[in-house]
């Protein structure tokens, strides 16, 4: 169950680093409207597959029951109520560096937006590279419980560090950002495998609500850092986020380990 999630994401993460580098070298050779176009023009063939491929599907029969009955069930589960609270913890982490992490590299340290684009690949390495290994070794020496721990812990520590370094080293921040993405690699696999560890066909209620987490957490994290830059500049972001992940950790210590 783990390899097979982790698998998935890992063919799902591949995007993720193939579009920074070119996205950089759209914005270097050509302009936004160039990078949005190609965008719109890769759409198509995604389109057309997917009418072709659903083309004979049907929807099964769902039984539409009250938003807040599912929200009460989802709250009594204590195992449920942390995974998706792990689950809000690290998509609101994804919001707010993808959003700050590139202004405060352009605009503070100072680093071309082909720089940006590269040191972005780099970093979302381990989205590829690691969600099999996680997987093997959750099934076979640890627990989920034990590398969200880890994951957290690991996004804590590496996030805040951001704030500290004012240096224009390339390698440096290549650094600290891919250990940054080590940690959001651990927990995304390890949260998505205890869900569906926990859920079949008929939880498709709960289904529904894990994946409005994201776009929830999109919505809830630019007016939150809004509110914070009040009181703080953008480095305190990156403060105020790592000890947020050290939440992450107090409720994967409170998840019933499957294994």
């Amino acid at each position: 169950m783990v390899q097979s999630g982790g698998t998935f994401l890992t063919f799902g993460n591949s995007a993720w680093v193939i579009a920074p580098v070119l996205g950089a070298f759209f914005l270097t050779n050509g302009s936004f409207s160039t990078l949005y176009f190609v965008s719109a023009v890769a759409i198509l063939p995604i389109t057309i597959i997917l009418i072709i491929s659903l083309r004979d599907f049907k929807d099964p029969e769902y039984h539409s029951e009250p938003y807040w009955r599912h929200l009460s069930v989802l709250w009594k589960d204590r195992n449920m109520k942390s995974i998706f609270i792990i689950y809000l913890l690290l998509q609101f982490f994804y919001a707010w560096m993808v959003i700050y992490t590139p202004i405060y590299l352009h605009e503070t340290i100072g680093f071309s937006w082909e720089t940006i684009g590269i040191l972005f690949s780099v970093m979302l390495v381990p989205f590829i590279v690691l969600d099999l290994p996680l997987g093997r070794i959750a099934d076979k020496y640890l627990g989920e419980k034990e590398l969200l721990i880890a994951g957290f812990a690991t996004m804590g520590i590496s996030t805040g560090l951001i704030a500290f370094i004012s240096d224009n080293n390339v390698l440096l921040w290549g650094l600290v950002l891919l250990i940054t993405r080590v940690g959001a690699a651990t927990v995304e696999v390890m949260a998505d495998t205890y869900f569906f560890k926990k859920v079949d066909a008929s939880s498709i209620y709960l289904i529904s609500l894990f994946r409005t987490v994201r776009p929830l957490a999109y919505i809830i994290s630019p007016v939150i850092a809004t509110i914070l830059f009040v009181a703080l500049d953008i480095r305190g972001l990156f403060i105020v986020l790592g000890l947020l992940m050290f939440y992450g950790v107090r409720h994967s210590l409170a998840l019933e380990d499957t294994r």
